[in-house]
Parts: C-alpha cells; structure tokens; sequence
C-alpha cells in the first residue's frame, strides 16, 4: 500500500524521462522482490534446487526465460531465483490480465510493466510490441518470463488442451500428461522483439507431488500464502538454449524478415511442443522418485552434474533497502497529505497568502 503511494506520483517521470522512470521502478522492484523473499522465509521457508545450466542463467542480464505451469504461485519463485543472482529489479513476468486487478500486488505488477495478457491475440500482440519495444530500444536490462501452457496443468484445463490434440492428430505424437500443450506464438514474437542469445527452458517441480497428483491441488493459493504450508523445495531444472541454434530463428532462416515470419513461427512451434514433450517425460521420473527415501532424489532425477541448493533467507542488505524504501514511501505519502491539506485550505480561503503557502511546501 504504501509502495502504491510512491508509485503514482512518479509516473510523470515516465512522460519526462522513461530511463529515469525504469530506474525508480527498478528500485521499487528490488524492494518488493526483497519483500518475497523476506515473507517466504518468515511464513514459508524452502529451498530451491538448481540444476542444468542455472550458472549461465545467473549471469544473464537479457534473457527469456519460458516454464512449465504448475500453481499459481511459480512466479513467486521465479522472482525469487531472480534474486539469487541480484536480478530482482528488471524481471517482467508474462501473467494472465485478470492479476493486474489485485489489491496492491497487481497495482504494483501493473507499475513494474509486468505484461497481462487477455488471450486475444490482436490486442496482446499490441501489447507485447509496445513493451518489449520500449525496452529494447532503450537497451533496458530485462529476464522476460513467460509460461507457454497459459495457465495452471489440473483437472479442470487438461480437457481443452486434449481437445486441441485430437483436432491437429497430436495424441500420439504429443502423449502428455505431466503438462498442457504450450502456445508458441506470443513466446515467439517476445524472442523475436528481443533477439535475446539465450533462451532459457526452466522445469519447475516441487516436493511433496507425487504420482497421479496435480501441484495446483497440493498447493492451493490459499494454503501456501495464508496457513505457511507451501513446498519445502523447488526444484528447477535449467537448461540453455543458443537462440540462433532454435528453428525459426537459425540466421539463414530469421534474415529472410517479415515475408516468412508465419512459417518461422511454425518451425519454433514444433520446436517448442517437442521440449515440452521432454518435460513432461522429465516431470513423470521426478513424481515417479517422490516416494524415495533418498534425501539426495534430485540427483536420480535429473542426473547432473551441475547442481546448487539455495536457502531462501534474505541477507541484511534486503532489510535495509526494503526499510529505506518504505520510509521513503511514508515520507511521500505525508507530503501527498499535507499537499491535499494545503490545497483545500487554498480553495476554502483563496487569495494570494493560500497560493504561496503552497509553493513554499513544494520547494521544502
């Protein structure tokens, strides 16, 4: 709430000066990343588990990174992993529109240029155009996160994406039950905006899900975030892929331009519904090890030799910024009151002696 304060005010910045305006935000978004990370670890506290290539991807200061979509709350942990490598401030997560509508989370997600999508490909690709435009012609640093299946894999979604297998003969060459079918097509034009080198694929999975069991039903919104009994441990796989090395966007192919950005678009589609296929392969061993006794699971799982565990505990740097940013948030909203005080004294008594009142307080 009182973020939301510094926010409004400073969105004349981004008329005046947009870079200006990223870096306010920036800091702004380090703080609630900061704030994630601090209630994580006092109402929640777990571990992520790295594996794969999560070395490359910390030190990526522009990147894409696409995951699968298990509860509502992967961002969460995401921007957490984000944090890990100090890059909690220039995250923007592709999220359903509706979010932008949430008290205080969603203003501010809203404010961060988060990207809320209403599934209707005209006015999104507007969208996405414009953002990821704005960013790259600024040469904004930017990890974009995006969750191809659109939304959470649980009884209630699975039908849809079977109904769109059957209708394209997909079912045996897609034989997925541990995902839904991906949409390429606004992953697509967000790497083709961005140019990125790397496109990261993160596998997320979490403890607790075993066979046969959906994430969305083990961890319910409300039980991770209002009774603290969310995953002990996130695992996310990490693996990297040379965006030149992907179809649709192999050199010889992407210097052909916009004549053949729709059969581009094809060829990173198949390129795209075949990691998932993967995935769902890699997340049927993972639930498949569950029940192992084994405390070192993720190992049998995922057989890498890269591998790093993270404590989600915040350091002493993110107490202080956090504090700095809510007293500067207190400070602005103060000058905002006595702003409005002012100005209704003003309109109640006019004149000359009310008008310099005002800029007196304004130059303070």
């Amino acid at each position: 709430m009182l973020a939301n304060c510094i926010q409004l005010p400073s969105y004349i910045l981004y008329i005046l000066n947009y870079k200006l305006f990223r870096k306010v935000n920036s800091s702004l978004q380090k703080a609630y990343g900061s704030l994630i990370v601090i209630l994580t670890w006092m109402f929640c506290p777990l571990e992520l588990v790295l594996t794969g290539d999560f070395n490359e991807l910390l030190e990526e200061d522009n990147t894409v990174v696409m995951s699968n979509h298990l509860i509502y709350s992967d961002w969460w942990y995401i921007w957490i992993l984000s944090w890990v490598s100090g890059k909690h401030g220039n995250i923007r997560i592709i999220l359903k529109n509706s979010l932008k509508y949430l008290p205080f989370f969603g203003w501010a997600m809203s404010y961060f240029e988060f990207i809320f999508l209403t599934r209707k490909w005209v006015a999104d690709k507007a969208n996405l155009t414009e953002n990821l435009s704005k960013c790259k012609s600024n040469n904004l640093p930017i990890w974009l996160v995006i969750f191809p299946e659109g939304t959470v894999i649980c009884d209630e979604t699975i039908p849809s994406s079977t109904k769109y297998l059957k209708k394209m003969n997909w079912v045996e060459k897609y034989p997925l039950s541990n995902v839904l079918l991906p949409k390429h097509t606004g992953l697509f034009h967000s790497l083709d905006i961005l140019k990125p080198k790397s496109l990261y694929d993160v596998t997320l999975s979490y403890s607790g899900v075993t066979e046969g069991k959906f994430a969305y039903d083990v961890y319910p919104l409300a039980k991770v975030f209002f009774k603290g009994e969310g995953p002990k441990r996130v695992y996310l796989n990490i693996k990297r892929h040379d965006l030149s090395s992907i179809r649709g966007f192999q050199s010889e192919v992407a210097e052909g331009g916009g004549s053949n950005v729709s059969e581009r678009s094809e060829e990173f589609g198949d390129f795209l519904r075949e990691q998932f296929l993967l995935k769902d392969l890699q997340l049927k061993n993972f639930y498949s090890h569950q029940d192992d006794s084994s405390n070192d699971i993720d190992e049998a799982i995922h057989n890498q030799q890269q591998k790093k565990i993270i404590k989600c505990t915040p350091k002493i740097k993110d107490f202080i910024f956090l504090g700095l940013i809510l007293f500067t948030c207190c400070f602005t909203l103060n000058r905002i009151l006595a702003l409005l005080k002012i100005s209704l004294s003003i309109k109640q008594t006019g004149g000359l002696f009310g008008t310099s009142i005002l800029a007196i307080l304004i130059m303070r």
